[in-house]
């Protein structure tokens, strides 16, 4: 009976697809034939690397462009940054990274790099280079990725009107020479005139864009806190010179003109 109990239990095991161990060591399992059963967990992602090179309408090289991208509602993880030489390389690491990537460029420093930029953003399609295993896609890649960006202050319009930035600088004091602070100072002829105002050094920086280039200008001083500031000083307007530091282009932008460093009595 016993006998029989044992062929039966060695025929269960083996449609289980386990086999039994001899009398020495009954009721003990071996491991499986093809050793333990591994379950791997991952989620799909592949390597990436994009190349290419920024330059302004001239084709000269800016720096400190900042470049990222984003795919299927995803961002990059790697940030990048142009080099003197406008060169730059996104590359990194990405989940379930999709055949197109649009990228970004954008001027983060403003005026450090020789101009204002207006953003660019670009589609780039991806090339599979190195097809990967299991979870691993690959590496995708796209080189030769090169952008052009426009400055803001030399947009070229088909219609318009020569227009210039203009840059006055100064100081305004009393009649002792002493500083004032909180003097209101603009363009006096300019529809949307820039503001500023002078610091407690009686000092103020006032550029401004959209007047007709001319070699004059009227700017316009006012006190405006009453006494706060030590005085009612009242208004005036001053005709200032100006002189062209910086050529435009060839369309309408006249270039950057500005003044020495003025100094007004109050």
């Amino acid at each position: 009976m016993k006998d029989m109990f044992l062929k039966f239990c060695r025929m269960l095991l083996g449609i289980l697809g386990v086999s039994a161990v001899s009398a020495c060591g009954e009721g003990i399992l071996p491991a499986p034939e093809y050793g333990p059963i591994m379950a791997e967990y991952g989620v799909p992602h592949a390597d990436y690397v994009i190349k290419g090179t920024v330059t302004d309408t001239y084709g000269n090289p800016i720096k400190g462009i900042q470049v990222s991208g984003r795919y299927e509602h995803r961002t990059l993880p790697d940030t990048a940054y142009t080099a003197a030489d406008g060169t730059y390389e996104l590359k990194g690491r990405a989940d379930l990274i999709g055949p197109e990537v649009d990228l970004s460029f954008e001027d983060i420093d403003l005026y450090d790099n020789g101009g204002l930029f207006i953003s660019e953003t670009k589609l780039v399609e991806m090339e599979l280079d190195d097809s990967g295993q299991s979870w691993y896609n690959g590496l995708y890649s796209a080189l030769g990725v090169d952008v052009k960006m426009v400055d803001s202050q030399t947009t070229v319009c088909e219609y318009g009107v020569p227009y210039a930035t203009f840059v006055v600088k100064g100081k305004v004091v009393n009649s002792e020479g002493d500083p004032i602070n909180e003097i209101l100072v603009y363009a006096e002829d300019e529809p949307e005139p820039q503001k500023v105002r002078t610091n407690e050094n009686g000092y103020f920086y006032l550029t401004q864009e959209h007047w007709f280039p001319e070699d004059k200008v009227d700017i316009r001083f006012e006190d405006c806190d009453g006494d706060a500031n030590g005085g009612n000083f009242g208004k005036r307007t001053v005709e200032v010179e100006l002189k062209q530091v910086e050529k435009g282009n060839d369309g309408w932008y006249a270039g950057v003109y500005e003044s020495d460093e003025i100094k007004v009595k109050m």
